[in-house]
């Protein structure tokens, strides 16, 4: 033996016994696996499966056959044809069918079917059927002739057709392990994609019972939404097949949205959902939701929807209620939204019994109610053409009636905003405390970015106006804003116990700029100029009328850029902090006067003319006529600094002859200094004693002319210069 093994013969006859082993081994192999997979017999199974259905199946001649790591064949250029249409439905690049190897011992077992590349259109005609109904139940009725372990789907795509909608399932992996068993383990990924929608990728996990019972579902979703940014979504729920209904009942069910813009947090529960293909019923939904808006304050809303109904893409909700509220360091605010949402039809949908409650109050030691709404109306909407808005109740406990309108417009030209608001008395004192913290730059662009595809249109009528320091009455205006120009015109209302005629624009340029016209007739002049410039020294009635701009982005700089001119006509009047009677007769003749509440001047007619430039009037002039004296004057007015510098004539006439005393107005324009123009009075002269005299005549001439006849009273007209 030990000889036989060292033979050189030995191991020649060997290798050669075994390499002939080896080719009749493979030889047997191949032509097994022929007579396995040959391809007529591959024509006949497959014609034999789908002789009941509308459909045969087609592929290359060219078929790949391997024994390991199981018998396996591979089909290519598989495409799955209508019998009668002669349409190709299905195309798959490869098509491997992997049988186990118990297929020796005759059992008929696909361990593992695998399809790559398909591609497949799923549709539905007019009755409702879909056209692989017919392919599905013959599956039904064969499965049990061959047991599949595995089905696996590798990048397919599925167009699927429903009445006038196309969806698409991209990039789809499916994995279903034991498919003919009693407990299915599915898991399948892909994108699902809808025109004019967003794309969705999704992921899902289940285990199907032969029951019809559906256990530990698990869906997951992530889109990048315009508005919400990238956004996800988990669904998670035990369910059962109604298949004589087509749908899929859920038992409790989970679920919750998170959303990258605005940090939304979203999680609710249901129970007893029905989905179906174009059908979903929920009878109870609950939702919990946090966010923050960009300045960080921190929202909550909650959300309750009975008997929630969508079927052939319409929602019907028999009743849903939104509270929501959010907190920020200065408010907390609240929003209650409820009503019933029904379709009618395709293109119409209505929001019936909507009621809108709300309400803001301050957090710190300031109670400060305001936005203290409660409205009711109704809501109803054309898709893509027209949506009516109606609400009627209450706004800060005042009646309200709003009527709106929007509208459609096709070949992208802006969408109108058209609507009506009446209001009986709308309170300002709550809403303009901490006005220089405004963000009106902010709201401004925000409006302007809106108004890019948009156009607003809107009649508003308020009856009284109730702000800090005005009341307006019967305020009549329109306002209409596109992305360039924001205008109010006219502007009719009732002020300062007179009426206003006007204008105003806000204009979308490189800075924001602004315009106002406005005339006022028989108004009271001093309430006017206090609101308006912060002076306080004319009253009278009479008109005005004011035409300036400006460029400003808060209200504190608007001063600096005013330009335009202010005109002011009084019939009848008095100029405040000044008595002129009183200087002519002053026996003491000081040159100057301090500021006094008390002290007045009236008049017959008053002119004042203010040109303004970067809200500062170098030139302004006024005309004053009383019963024993005209007054005529020229100076500057500084708005942005609030200081005057004027020079006025004091003029009096007598036996045609005239006597012109000359006074200065400066200092703050709400408490000025008032000085006898003592260089003015005495200009030529030389000496004091001549400088004395002169003022001294002066004065008493003025006052002897004014109090003529008046009085027998002997006065000292002495001076002190």
């Amino acid at each position: 033996m030990i000889a036989l093994l060292h033979s050189g013969k030995f191991w020649l006859k060997l290798m050669v016994t075994g390499f002939i082993g080896l080719i009749t081994l493979c030889l047997l192999g191949v032509v097994s696996l022929h007579y396995l997979f040959d391809t007529h017999k591959i024509y006949q199974n497959i014609n034999a499966a789908m002789a009941n259905t509308d459909y045969r199946l087609d592929f290359s001649n060219h078929i790949s056959r391997s024994w390991f790591p199981r018998p396996t064949v591979t089909l290519h250029q598989v495409r799955m044809i209508h019998k009668q249409h002669q349409n190709t439905e299905l195309t798959a690049d490869d098509m491997k069918i992997g049988l186990s190897w118990q297929i020796l011992l005759g059992r008929s077992i696909i361990e593992k079917w695998q399809c790559d590349g398909v591609n497949a259109n799923i549709f539905r005609n007019t009755e409702g059927h879909w056209n692989s109904d017919n392919f599905w139940q013959s599956f039904q009725r064969q499965k049990d002739k061959w047991h599949i372990n595995r089905l696996v789907l590798e990048n397919a795509t599925i167009r699927i057709r429903d009445e006038q909608k196309t969806y698409l399932l991209k990039h789809l992996n499916a994995n279903i392990n034991n498919l003919n068993g009693n407990n299915r383990k599915i898991q399948a990924e892909g994108l699902w994609q809808q025109s004019s929608h967003m794309p969705i990728l999704w992921q899902l996990s289940a285990i199907n019972h032969a029951d019809n019972q559906w256990r530990q579902v698990q869906l997951n979703i992530q889109t990048n939404h315009v508005t919400l940014g990238t956004s996800s979504g988990q669904w998670n729920f035990d369910a059962y097949w109604l298949g004589d209904k087509q749908l899929l009942q859920t038992d409790d069910i989970k679920w919750r949205w998170q959303s990258q813009n605005h940090d939304i947090h979203a999680n609710g529960t249901g129970k007893n959902w029905q989905l179906g293909w174009s059908t979903l019923t929920m009878p109870q939904l609950n939702a919990l939701i946090t966010a923050s808006t960009p300045t960080n304050d921190r929202v909550n809303v909650s959300l309750n929807a009975t008997d929630t109904h969508w079927r052939n893409h319409l929602w019907a909700i028999k009743q849903f209620q939104i509270d929501a509220g959010w907190r920020s360091p200065q408010y907390q605010s609240s929003l209650n939204i409820a009503g019933q949402l029904t379709w009618p039809d395709a293109k119409t949908w209505q929001i019936a019994n909507l009621t809108l409650t709300s309400h803001q109050d301050g957090i710190d030691s300031r109670p400060n109610q305001r936005f203290i709404m409660d409205l009711s109306g109704d809501l109803t909407s054309t898709i893509g053409q027209n949506t009516d808005l109606k609400l009627q109740g209450q706004f800060d406990n005042q009646p309200l009636n709003i009527e709106m309108a929007y509208q459609h417009h096709p070949q992208q030209q802006p969408a109108t905003l058209t609507g009506n608001i009446r209001l009986a008395q709308l309170n300002l004192r709550p809403y303009l405390q901490d006005t220089a913290t405004y963000p009106i730059k902010s709201w401004l662009q925000t409006g302007y970015h809106w108004l890019q595809n948009h156009s607003l249109d809107w009649q508003v009528n308020i009856d009284r106006i109730t702000a800090p320091s005005l009341q307006l009455n019967q305020l009549q205006t329109r306002l209409m804003a596109n992305k360039d120009i924001i205008t109010l015109s006219p502007i009719k209302v009732q002020m300062y116990d007179g009426v206003s005629n006007g204008l105003f624009r806000i204009m979308n340029n490189s800075t924001l700029s602004w315009q106002l016209q406005q005339r006022f007739q028989n108004i009271q002049i001093k309430p006017f100029l206090q609101d308006n410039f912060n002076f306080h020294n004319l009253a009278g009635q009479g008109d005005a009328s004011i035409d300036l701009s400006g460029q400003a982005e808060n209200s504190q700089r608007w001063l600096d850029t005013l330009n335009g001119e202010i005109d002011i006509q009084l019939q009848q009047g008095l100029l405040k902090g000044i008595d002129i009677n009183n200087i002519l007769k002053n026996k003491n003749a000081n040159t100057t006067m301090t500021y006094n509440e008390t002290s007045q001047t009236p008049f017959q007619l008053f002119k004042l003319h203010i040109p303004l430039q970067q809200g500062i009037s170098q030139n302004s002039t006024l005309a004053l006529r009383a019963d024993n004296f005209d007054i005529k004057g020229q100076g500057k007015f500084n708005l942005v600094n609030q200081l005057i510098d004027y020079m006025i004539l004091i003029s009096t006439q007598h036996n045609n002859e005239q006597s012109l005393l000359p006074l200065k107005i400066s200092g703050a324009i709400a408490h000025p200094n008032f000085n006898i123009d003592y260089q003015r009075l005495t200009a030529g002269l030389h000496t004091p004693e001549q400088k004395q005299e002169s003022l001294r005549q002066t004065l008493k001439q003025q006052w002897s002319w004014l109090n003529q006849g008046a009085s027998n009273e002997v006065n000292d007209w002495s001076v002190q210069p």
